[in-house]
């Protein structure tokens, strides 16, 4: 009998996979007609296999094959015959080799190893009844399901309080640590089937699984659940034979966005109403710091809860951090602030008493200026707002700058958008001198730093223009926190520069004009030299029996002129101005803090910190204070100009020129300028502040610097970053733009 012998030849796939995740998918085996001699009993084929083992780092993953696969066995069996002998190659990172496979129905049985020689850990098998055909090329498709050892699970941080849904992640993982991808199906170690199930310890009801039995790998298993979902259940994976595997389903970690009420005195009980995300009813807790107990914490929703807060009658001033905590985390902080003094109610939203100079008026029963004095008079004081509400807001339009604040002083404005402070585009708000002070909830509008001009000097010289610093809230000392507060369309401008005058010079007009200061404007010349301008009011007229006196400021007066001798210095003002009637050697005096140099003879008063210097009749000219311009030098003299003071090295005042023109006055910090002191920001923005230099005099004295970066510090601390004084400059970072 002529019995024909082919040989088909075919290889079981090249695969690659993913790191640690296995594949799975098919092998070919494709099979190649040869001859063979006649005399072999059955019709058979030699198939050629080739399996490559990915590496750990492929990319790709057409089919199960694990990156720790180091043999192969591959057993064929014909459709009523005995099973035949296992063909067992060892792998590198190829497994290869020859198979007998006979002609017509044949099964093919393949199983990897992790071990050499068929041992170790079986990772995966593959089996497939297929139609050996002679002489023609046939394909082997074999599909390749995970050995399945271990278990894992895993569901990702999900919001409490709202339905949604969360995709689960359930792998099966082989004896050597590999994840399983499909398309295979999940076997145990005997190649039977395998089913994973998941459960829910969720107990009300309100969550649902989209599947809760697997297969195979797949990555579309979605826990369901409504608003009312029960706090952290735990999913579970299970399956015969194997440990099962859990996930416990965590929320996301609670914020803590506001207080319903920001501030509270000592021996004071209040509830708050507190407003974030990720609540959790009966797992939330409210710390409040030192002296502040927290009970009754009621969660009305994710994203609202209501809790009780006793302020002890021995609690210390100042601001306490308010936090959130769940199971999930504890939220950021929120101030809340404790006062130790008298409760101030404002009542009377006007500025009707506002003084002369305006700012240094006691005020109306009721109002807000009234409110700070009688403060500084009763440390730890907290201020409050009658009857103002974002939906009846009240404005206050000031007359003049607000006084210092000198003690421990709370301002709180209520709900923010309740209570705005007006400067009118003329005045200056908040000024803190000392102590610990919080301005919160407040908006701060319209409000303006505006530098004092520098006196005109007859035929002779004028002085440097003042600087306009800190508009909103300038510190001088102490320790200030703003808290949710709002800055708008402040403004700080720089005085301009003065210049000769039109006197007609000579013996009987020998005066020079005084320097501007932080607000008032620097004296003109009248026969005699003028006195420098202060924080709050304009320096005097030269006259013929005495030199111009210098402008007042908040804790000062300005310093006197003089009939014969120099001008007395300022004490927060301007200094006065040097007599010249008897053309004596005379000098201005010095502005103190904030005011002017006073003009004078052969020497013009130097400006104090923000103040212009004063002009000089024959002489070289003055300097300004940081920020003030400097004087021109006598129009009779050859000697040099005076220079602007530096408020740091990117900023200074203007400087004057040789023909008796001041420089004009620098301009930063429309909303906020710390001169020292330390300011604390948080919650707070700002928007439409804006900073003018000011104009020199003329000739070639140069015009001030200016910066509108809304903080400006000079030599203090803002959040933390200190500065020694007039190394500083703008903290962009201190306000936001988002309203609080």
């Amino acid at each position: 009998m002529n019995v024909k012998i082919v040989r088909a030849v075919a290889c079981i796939g090249t695969v690659a996979l993913l790191a640690g995740c296995g594949g799975s998918g098919s092998s070919n085996l494709p099979t190649h007609p040869v001859s063979q001699p006649p005399g072999y009993g059955t019709q058979t084929t030699g198939v050629t296999f080739s399996i490559v083992v990915p590496s750990k780092t492929s990319a790709l993953r057409p089919a199960y094959i694990s990156p720790s696969t180091q043999s192969v066995s591959i057993t064929v069996t014909p459709s009523g015959g005995s099973v035949g002998t296992p063909v067992m190659v060892n792998c590198t990172s190829v497994c290869s080799g020859t198979i007998a496979a006979p002609v017509g129905n044949d099964t093919f049985a393949v199983k990897l190893y992790s071990g050499q020689n068929a041992a170790g850990n079986l990772l995966s098998t593959g089996s497939l009844a297929q139609t050996i055909v002679a002489n023609q090329a046939n394909s082997v498709n074999v599909t390749f399901n995970g050995v399945v050892a271990s278990l894992a699970v895993s569901i990702p941080t999900i919001t409490p309080g709202t339905q949604g849904s969360a995709v689960v992640t359930v792998n099966a993982i082989d004896a050597s640590g590999n994840t399983i991808v499909g398309p295979g199906r999940y076997v145990d170690a005997n190649g039977n089937p395998l089913t994973i199930a998941l459960s829910d310890s969720d107990t009300s009801g309100n969550s649902s699984f989209s599947q809760t039995n697997v297969t195979q790998p797949t990555n579309s298993i979605t826990l369901n659940y409504t608003a009312a979902f029960d706090a952290n259940p735990i999913i579970t994976a299970s399956a015969s034979g194997l440990t099962s595997a859990s996930a416990t389903v965590h929320f996301s970690a609670p914020t803590l966005a506001k207080l319903s009420t920001w501030s509270t005195t000592a021996g004071a009980t209040l509830t708050e109403t507190l407003s974030g995300t990720n609540f959790v009813a009966g797992q939330t807790t409210v710390a409040a710091g030192s002296g502040v107990t927290v009970s009754s914490v009621n969660v009305t929703s994710s994203t609202t809860l209501t809790a009780t807060f006793a302020a002890s009658a021995g609690a210390a001033f100042g601001t306490q951090n308010v936090s959130v905590t769940t199971s999930n985390g504890t939220s950021g902080t929120q101030p809340f602030s404790v006062a130790t003094g008298s409760t101030l109610s404002v009542t009377v939203f006007t500025d009707t008493n506002a003084g002369v100079p305006v700012g240094t008026g006691s005020g109306s029963a009721g109002d807000l200026r009234s409110a700070i004095l009688a403060a500084n008079a009763a440390p730890g004081s907290l201020i409050t707002f009658s009857g103002c509400t974002p939906s009846a807001p009240c404005t206050i339009a000031l007359n003049g700058p607000l006084p210092p604040i000198a003690a421990n002083t709370i301002i709180d404005g209520g709900a923010y958008g309740s209570v705005t402070v007006s400067g009118q585009n003329l005045y200056r708000a908040f000024w803190v001198s000392s102590g610990a002070v919080t301005l919160a909830n407040l908006q701060i509008a319209n409000v303006s730093a505006i530098g004092g001009n520098g006196g005109s000097g007859g035929s002779n010289d004028g002085g440097g223009g003042g600087a306009g610093l800190g508009s909103g809230v300038f510190v001088y000392g102490g320790n200030a926190s703003l808290i949710n507060d709002y800055f708008s369309n402040n403004a700080a401008r720089g005085g301009v520069g003065g210049g000769p005058g039109t006197g007609p010079g000579g013996w009987g007009d020998p005066g020079a004009g005084g320097g501007g200061g932080l607000g008032g404007n620097g004296g003109n010349e009248d026969l005699s030299s003028g006195g420098g301008g202060g924080l709050l009011s304009n320096g005097q007229l030269g006259s013929s029996s005495s030199g111009g006196n210098g402008g007042d400021g908040f804790s000062g007066g300005g310093g006197s002129g003089s009939a014969t001798g120099n001008g007395a210095p300022g004490g927060v003002g301007g200094g006065g101005g040097g007599a010249f009637y008897t053309r004596g050697p005379s000098a201005g005096g010095a502005g103190g803090f904030g005011g002017g140099g006073g003009g004078g003879e052969t020497v013009g008063g130097t400006g104090g910190f923000g103040g212009g210097g004063g002009g000089v009749d024959f002489g070289a000219g003055s300097t300004g204070g940081a920020g003030g311009g400097g004087s021109g030098s006598s129009v009779y003299s050859s000697a040099p100009a005076g220079t602007g003071g530096a408020l740091s090295a990117m900023l200074s005042g203007g400087s004057g020129d040789t023909n008796g023109y001041g420089g004009g006055g620098a301009a930063a910090g429309p909303a906020v300028f710390v001169y020292a002191g330390t300011v604390t920001t948080l919650n707070s923005g700002s928007t439409g502040c804006s900073a003018t230099p000011g104009n020199a005099g003329g000739g070639s004295a140069t015009n001030g610097g200016a910066d509108a970066t809304p903080v400006f510090n000079y030599g203090g601390t803002v959040n933390g970053a200190t500065v020694t004084a007039g190394a500083g400059g703008p903290v962009a970072t201190a306000l936001g733009t988002s309203v609080p």
